[in-house]
Formats: C-alpha cells, sequence, structure tokens
C-alpha cells in the first residue's frame, strides 16, 4: 500500500502543481487589470474633463468596459481553476486516506476509529475553493500597487508603504493572539468528538451501569473548554477585524487629503488624485483579506499537516503474496502477539498445530488474547515474535482481497 499511496501522492502534487501555476497566471493578470479603475479616473479627469471631451470620454469608457470584462473573466477562470483543483486533490487522494482509516481502525480498534483525516481532506479542499487562498494570491501583487504610487508621488506611495507594514503587523498579532486559543480549541474538539463516538458505540454498556450523566458531563465540562478557547479567539479576531477595517478607511481618507495638499501645491493632477487613492485602497485589499481570513488559514495549515503527517507515516508494506485456494493448515510456533501501540505481549510463547479439515476450539476468560489470537490468525495484527503461519505463509504477508473471500470472521460485538 505504501507504494500505490506514494504514486497518489506524487500523481495529485504534479496535477495541482501545473493548475496553480495556472492560476497563479490568471491571478497576475487580473491584478494588472486591477488598475483599470485607477488609470481610467485618472484620465477622465485629466483628459476628458480637462480638455471638455466626449469622444475622449465615450473611447474611455468603451476600454474600461472591454478591460472589466477581461477582469471579470480572469476572476471566474481562477476560481473555477481552483474548484478544479480542489475536486481533483480530492478524488485522489480521498480513497487513500479512505484507506489510511480502515487500516487504523482495524489495528487500533473500531472504539478508536476516527474519520479525522477525510475531514481534513474537506477542509482543505473548502479553503482551496475559498477566498483565503485568492487573498494569498493577491497579496504579492501590493508592490506593484506601491511602485505606480510611487510614480504618481513618493508621499502617496509611502503612506501606501506605511499602511502595508501597519497591516501586516496586525496580521502577525493575529496569529499571535488567535492562533494558540484556535488550535487547543481545534484539539479539544477532536478529543470531545472521538469520546462521544466511543461512548454512541457502547451506549447499551454505559446506560446499563449509570454511566450516562458522568459522561455528559464530563463532555460538557470539555465542551465549555472549547468554547471559552474559541471565544478568545473569535473575541481577538473581532478587534483586529475591525481595526483593519477602520484603518483601510482612515488611510484611504488620508490618501485623498494627502493628494489634495498635492493638488494645491500643483505637484500632481486631480486624476492622480483620485487614482492615488483607489490605489490604496486596492493595496490594502488583499492584506485586509489575509487577515479576515486567518482563522481559515490557520485551519488549513493544521489540515495540511496532520494529513502529511498521516501519509509520511504510513508504514511500508512488503509486496503480498498472490493466495492460492486455502488448504487450511495453520501452525504457531513461539508466537508473541503485542496490540499495535502497546510494549506488553497479550500472547506469548504460543505454540499449536490445526491440520487442515479439523476444528480447534480456544476457551479462557476474559481478558485472556482470545481476540488478539484472532486478529493475528486473520494477519489483521502481526506476531511481535515467532510466527503463526496458514500453508507454510504468513496471513500477514497475503493480499487480504485474496485471503478475505476465503476466511470467515465473526467479532464478538
Amino acid at each position: 500500500m505504501s507504494r500505490i499511496l506514494n504514486e497518489r501522492i506524487h500523481e495529485a502534487l504534479a496535477s495541482c502543481k501545473q493548475s496553480f501555476v495556472a492560476v497563479a497566471v490568471f491571478s497576475g493578470v487580473a491584478n494588472l487589470l486591477m488598475l483599470v479603475p485607477a488609470f481610467f479616473m485618472l484620465n477622465v479627469y485629466d483628459k476628458a474633463i480637462a480638455h471638455q471631451s466626449f469622444p475622449t470620454l465615450w473611447s474611455l469608457s468603451l476600454i474600461a468596459v472591454f478591460l472589466f470584462g477581461m477582469l471579470a473573466a480572469m476572476e471566474i477562470i481562477r476560481s473555477k481553476l481552483l474548484i478544479y483543483v480542489s475536486e481533483r486533490l480530492d478524488r485522489q487522494l480521498s480513497p487513500v486516506l479512505a484507506g489510511l482509516t480502515l487500516e487504523h481502525a482495524v489495528l487500533t480498534g473500531a472504539s478508536k476509529a476516527s474519520t479525522q483525516p477525510l475531514r481534513d481532506l474537506a477542509g482543505l479542499r473548502n479553503f482551496i475553493s475559498g477566498t483565503g487562498l485568492l487573498a494569498i494570491l493577491d497579496a504579492p501583487w501590493v508592490p506593484i500597487y506601491l511602485t505606480v504610487m510611487f510614480a504618481f508621488h513618493p508621499l502617496l506611495g509611502w503612506l501606501g508603504v506605511i499602511a502595508v507594514i501597519v497591516f501586516l503587523i496586525l496580521a502577525i498579532v493575529n496569529q499571535a493572539m488567535v492562533g494558540p486559543p484556535l488550535s487547543e480549541a481545534n484539539t479539544l474538539a477532536r478529543q470531545n468528538e472521538a469520546d462521544i463516538q466511543q461512548n454512541l458505540a457502547n451506549a447499551p454498556v454505559t446506560a446499563a451501569m449509570g454511566m450516562m450523566a458522568p459522561l455528559v458531563e464530563r463532555w460538557q465540562t470539555r465542551q465549555e473548554e472549547i468554547l471559552a478557547f474559541q471565544g478568545d479567539a473569535s473575541s481577538a479576531s473581532a478587534w483586529l477585524t475591525g481595526i483593519t477595517k477602520t484603518l483601510r478607511l482612515a488611510t484611504q481618507s488620508a490618501a485623498i487629503a494627502a493628494g489634495a495638499y498635492l493638488v494645491l501645491n500643483q505637484e500632481i493632477s486631480p486624476g492622480m488624485l483620485i487614482a492615488g487613492s483607489i490605489l490604496v485602497g486596492r493595496a490594502l485589499a488583499p492584506v485586509e483579506l489575509v487577515v479576515a481570513a486567518w482563522r481559515g488559514i490557520s485551519d488549513a495549515r493544521d489540515q495540511y499537516q496532520r494529513l502529511n503527517e498521516l501519509l509520511n507515516s504510513a508504514p511500508p508494506e512488503s509486496d503480498k503474496i498472490k493466495l492460492p485456494p486455502l488448504r487450511g493448515h495453520i501452525v504457531g510456533r513461539t508466537a508473541a502477539i503485542t496490540p499495535p501501540g502497546e510494549k506488553v505481549a497479550v500472547v506469548q510463547n504460543l505454540n499449536f498445530e490445526v491440520p487442515a479439515g479439523s476444528s480447534l476450539m480456544v476457551i479462557g476468560p476474559s481478558g485472556s488474547g482470545k481476540s488478539t489470537f484472532a486478529r493475528a490468525l486473520l494477519g489483521l495484527w502481526p506476531t511481535s515474535a515467532g510466527e503463526i503461519r496458514i500453508d507454510g505463509t504468513s496471513a500477514y504477508d497475503f493480499d487480504r482481497s485474496d485471503l478475505g473471500p476465503q476466511i470467515g470472521y465473526l467479532p464478538q460485538d
């Protein structure tokens, strides 16, 4: 499975890399077209209005309409590309993650099974197709807008630079204030969900033993902790989002005031005043979106790290043996069986032989290792010492799609 897993991952990443390059190209064109409003206003004020020219106004308007149409096309195309990328990633990785999730459930027991990897993949898919990634793709074009502002006048350029630096500081503060409590909340939420899943699987037992109320109380206690952490993160995010929006409006007003000062001193034209205020807003928009979407970006980073750790930790497997029809000769030689994650063998020094066509009954008290022995016999758990063989070969080395149809297994639950 390890070899197939690596092939799937490399194939997915290769295809996504090409698509992301295409998205980056369309984002570049879209961001260049974002300059259209500023230059349209510049030429309207300095050429059409200054010369009282209706033909110039109509020509500028037609050009602007055409370029705005191109901008709309670029935005639609890159959004659709990201949707396509997210769906392709899901189609290629979800079967692998589903298989790993099932394998983990086999090794650790159904009570510890979790669908967290599949939820992480769904979260990444939503992030890729959402606005957070688009804001990240737009952010590198901020220097272009600042360069144009410097071309208008250094005062406007430095005003934009200072505003961007302030916004970046706010983004760092946002990470410092929102990241830790949000991470704690997500960790507790996953633990709470795993606990409730386990409790649901054992609901008849917990009800019979009168444990329902304590379990609900424990769940509620952890839920209160989650709400507290989420509240801290949301409160900090609300403060920073409000400050960011207010600063953007204040910066645009400051740009208008600075532009008016320069116009009065006859250092720039009235068109540059309007264009400069538009460019300031455009330069700050990606940074503001990144700050607003920081929670989603943080979640996506955590989801990627968890998936990466899971995929990298997939144990290498040797090539499986193609299984001939079973005869049923089973032999155990000094076998020791240690459940996954444990350090002490539950079954030790197991020696037995069951000839083909005969029957064997294994009896013993609860916890003596009967289920552990059955899992090792089926090849679900490998032996930690010695060996258990079916027709001379360990069941762990057989292809399960061949072995499964020839073996019956009915677990106790």
